[in-house]
């Protein structure tokens, strides 16, 4: 009678392996490697291999097998994984993590930072500025707003004492002067647009009224326009507005060539209109409006580049990463491979993208959430001061206790605990902090500060357009990076108020055109207060304001008594034209007159 043997699950697996196909592709890490009866290792701890690393050609060997025995046959290189294989990598969740110490694999930067040289450089303000509102973008601006006024005059019945009946065709010099109106309303605010040529005393600023009309001015804004309304195909959010966001995004990138550490963060504009992208972030100041990814040099301050936000259409690369990692992988990438520290907040921050940007050659540091995909458990109750860390081959996954639990994920930061320049007030001592924490307090802060030196400049004004407060925002943007190139190429340090009305004047001084005003208009009864104090004095009428040889003007005073009388007499100081007796006396004492 033949016995039954009962098979042990080693010889199960055994029979399970030799079913295999013949040749079969195994990844075999330093744990698979290394065997139980070994002698040799005498590590009582696991050795642990990462597979956030990425794979290379000595890490797999390819497996032969003969009828009569098995060798392993390891002559030939296989080619490392292809990014869409270190995708599903990562989606499997394969990060290994360990406590023993984290050694970075920092990416060298060898490049010099500064502006990209071309022939005929200038140092001058205004040929900073216009690098990125160029003579080619001006007239793209000036054909598309004449468009637009015959698109309106088309589509909109206009009355015929509407403004837009005195309409006339504008150009690129018109509208650098438009510009720079813009850009001193910032300096000069007033409730209303109309105020800036009140004839006033107290309002009145004469260099409004010398540059443009009122009339000139409101109907140029008006009319701007940045798109033909006739190419609308539909589908772009950002139709209105996609040209000029293009160009100056490519003129951003064109200018300069960044340090190290670079910087991603969002940026929001005040709208509060109907926009079906408008967002609305609690922790901004603005709260509503128009959300912006910002990537800029932590050095200069300079904007490299931005993405507007516009829900599911927004404009990103795909690469597996997640909207934010996406959003970070198509800002950086003209800056891949080139050794840059990266530094974001835990809105971006995951282990999938830090190995992402590893495995390109650029490091990373940032806070991060805990609950991350792939973080490691650290669930150690801390003290304030004390920190609980684990690491992979690549990065170094930190929690560490302040007033609150501060998660941080770096691929170029150690575990050590370094002294910062601020002292306990209770025991005298100085603070230490980590490495990654004081890398990160120093150097992520670039998008904040730009915004808060705009905040001081803008010229952004309320609008039911959103896309024209979105230009405004971009000029802005371009002053800024102006003033950053100006500050890296001269070395002269000028306040970002001082640099502003420098451009203005330079804007004025090629742009404007000598305007001839019309006539006086009736005079307000308010418009000089000060006649009534101060010391007035009866002048002759000077020559040079006339042909006549004894120049003559009309009286106020009698004019107002609807008298026609003229006189060779003012007041200087109040620059009217009064009888010597008694209108001088009766203008500068009574109110009506």
């Amino acid at each position: 009678m033949t016995s039954r043997h009962f098979c042990t699950e080693a010889e199960i697996q055994e029979i399970v392996t030799k079913c295999d196909s013949d040749n079969e592709l195994f990844d075999f890490s330093d744990s698979d490697a290394s065997d139980s009866n070994d002698s040799d290792s005498d590590d009582s701890s696991p050795d642990i291999r990462s597979t956030a690393q990425p794979s290379t050609s000595s890490d797999k060997i390819q497996l032969s097998r003969d009828p009569t025995c098995e060798t392993f046959d390891s002559s030939t290189n296989q080619e490392s994984s292809s990014e869409d294989e270190m995708s599903a990598k990562r989606a499997k969740g394969e990060f290994y993590w360990t406590t023993n110490d984290f050694h970075p694999f920092i990416h060298p930067h060898d490049e010099t930072s500064g502006r990209k040289r071309t022939e005929g450089n200038e140092t001058t303000i205004l040929s900073f500025f216009m690098l990125f509102f160029t003579e080619e973008l001006m007239k793209y601006i000036a054909d598309e707003t004449n468009k637009f006024f015959e698109y309106t005059m088309e589509n909109t019945p206009e009355s015929m004492h509407s403004r837009i009946s005195k309409w006339k065709e504008t150009n690129f010099q018109e509208l650098y002067c438009f510009i720079a109106v813009c850009l001193l309303m910032a300096r000069v605010k007033k409730l209303k647009i109309s105020e800036y040529w009140s004839k006033d005393i107290l309002l009145n600023t004469p260099v409004f009224s010398d540059l443009i009309s009122r009339d000139r001015f409101l109907i140029l804004l008006r009319m701007l326009h940045f798109s033909d309304n006739s190419m609308n195909t539909g589908g772009d959010s950002l139709f209105k507005i996609r040209t000029i966001i293009d160009k100056i995004r490519a003129a951003f990138g064109n200018a300069l060539q960044p340090s190290q550490k670079l910087c991603i963060d969002e940026s929001l504009l005040l709208f509060k209109g109907r926009l079906s992208f408008k967002q609305y972030i609690p922790s901004k100041r603005s709260r509503f409006g128009i959300k912006t990814f910002v990537l800029c040099d932590c050095q200069t301050g300079f904007v490299l580049d931005f993405i507007v936000y516009t829900g599911a259409t927004t404009d990103i690369e795909l690469h597996n990463l997640g909207k934010s990692g996406d959003i970070v992988a198509t800002l950086l990438k003209p800056y891949l491979g080139r050794g840059h520290t990266l530094y974001v907040d835990n809105w971006y921050a995951s282990p999938d993208l830090f190995l992402w940007l590893h495995e390109h050659a650029t490091n990373a540091c940032g806070t991060v959430r805990r609950n991350r995909r792939n973080m490691p458990k650290l669930e150690k109750k801390l003290k304030r001061g004390e920190m609980q860390s684990m690491s992979s081959d690549t990065m170094l996954g930190m929690k560490w206790c302040d007033k609150r639990e501060v998660w941080m994920l770096t691929t170029c930061n150690t575990a050590e605990m370094i002294e910062t320049n601020k002292v306990n007030r209770m025991t005298g001592e100085k603070i230490r902090n980590p490495q990654c924490v004081v890398d990160y307090n120093t150097s992520m802060g670039a998008v904040d500060r730009s915004d808060m030196i705009l905040s001081s400049i803008q010229s952004v004004r309320k609008s039911v357009k959103w896309y024209k407060k979105f230009f405004f925002h971009i000029l802005d943007l371009c002053v800024l990076n102006s003033h950053a190139l100006h500050k890296l190429e001269t070395g002269q340090n000028i306040p970002m108020a001082k640099f502003q009305l420098s451009l203005i004047r330079e804007l004025i001084k090629k742009f404007s055109t000598e305007r001839r005003k019309a006539g006086r208009g009736r005079r307000s009864e308010d418009e000089n207060v000060l006649r009534f104090t101060g010391r007035h004095f009866p002048n002759l009428i000077p020559g040079d304001q006339s042909k006549k040889k004894s120049p003559r003007r009309r009286c106020v005073v009698c004019a107002k008594q609807n008298k026609r009388r003229e006189t060779k007499y003012e007041c200087k100081a109040c620059n009217v034209a009064l009888c010597a007796a008694p209108c001088f006396e009766i203008f500068h004492t009574k109110k009506k007159y």
